[in-house]
């Protein structure tokens, strides 16, 4: 493999070790992850997969290249030994090494009995959308769907984008292109608060003003997700004002419905969220919102 290549893939292979070491953190099942990039970064996943053998239960290149030595040599080293399956996916006129390695890996694979599928994008260069349609009919996004569902039994909404897909057709057709958003900075607070919301406790949430309106307007309604980015409620902006941190009072903090909804922990909570943002001071400004939550997604 290229030498030039070998950090990138090294720092591929290190994140996927973080995100498994903290799993926990980020509400991943490190059992079911599955490893993939577009251009240099579907080559990073493949590399990381097989050259650095970092397990996986799938991989998905996008016009990324695997050379068909290394290939060769992954197969022939793995022989016996669980690996996990191949996603190509190419455009018919893609970089000229794209379209002339994913058929050979494809052969190599299919020889060696391991599993892997080759999808083409008809008259697509190197760059195309997800809803590009593929030889086979399917859309680029279809097919990954597919593939997804396939490799990750009793798929968790992490990786299953077909459980977005469903739960948005639970919605008017007007809502499914609402904004979306999550609260929190972690995928653990996302949930707790969300919880919060859906129980009827918090009915408030603020934000530095450095990071802007956020999109946020009285009247606005937007899609809130869960952890995973599943789409949960659809909350709607009734207050929205600008206020400094310390001027932040009993009442929004018991709003916010946030531990014992007292001001002292809504302070301290804070100051401790907005530090790990690195935007904290006693006197930053924020958006104060209040909202009410107006459908929940999903539920029959």
């Amino acid at each position: 493999m290229a030498g030039i290549m070998e950090s990138a893939f090294d720092d591929f292979t290190e994140a996927v070790r973080f995100i498994k070491t903290h799993h926990g953190d980020y509400g991943v099942d490190p059992q079911r992850i599955v490893l993939g990039g577009f251009s240099a970064g579907g080559r990073c996943a493949i590399y990381a997969a097989y050259g650095k053998r970092m397990e996986a239960s799938g991989v998905i290149s996008i016009s990324g290249a695997l050379m068909p030595a290394d290939a060769a040599a992954y197969l022939a080293r793995g022989n016996g030994l669980p690996l996990p399956p191949l996603l190509m996916i190419s455009g018919e006129r893609d970089l000229d090494y794209v379209c002339a390695f994913a058929p050979d890996v494809e052969r190599k694979f299919l020889a060696a009995g391991r599993h892997v599928e080759w999808v083409q994008v008809p008259g697509a260069n190197h760059f195309y959308s997800c809803e590009s349609q593929t030889r086979d009919g399917r859309t680029v996004f279809e097919v990954i769907r597919d593939s997804l569902t396939t490799w990750v039994s009793t798929v968790p909404s992490a990786v299953c984008t077909d459980n977005v897909k469903n739960d948005r057709q639970h919605l008017p057709m007007d809502w499914r292109d609402m904004e979306t958003f999550s609260f929190g900075d972690s995928p653990d607070l996302a949930d707790r608060l969300l919880e919060l919301v859906l129980s009827g406790t918090k009915r408030a949430t603020c934000w530095a003003e450095s990071q802007g309106l956020l999109s946020a307007e009285v009247g606005k309604m937007m899609v809130v997700l869960d952890g995973f980015g599943v789409p949960k409620a659809i909350l709607k902006t009734v207050e929205l004002t600008k206020r400094r941190f310390d001027e932040v009072d009993e009442a929004f903090a018991y709003d916010e419905g946030e531990g014992d909804r007292s001001l002292q922990y809504w302070r301290e909570a804070h100051e401790r969220y907005f530090t790990r943002l690195g935007r904290y001071a006693p006197d930053m400004m924020l958006w104060c919102e209040r909202f009410e939550l107006v459908e929940r997604i999903g539920e029959t």
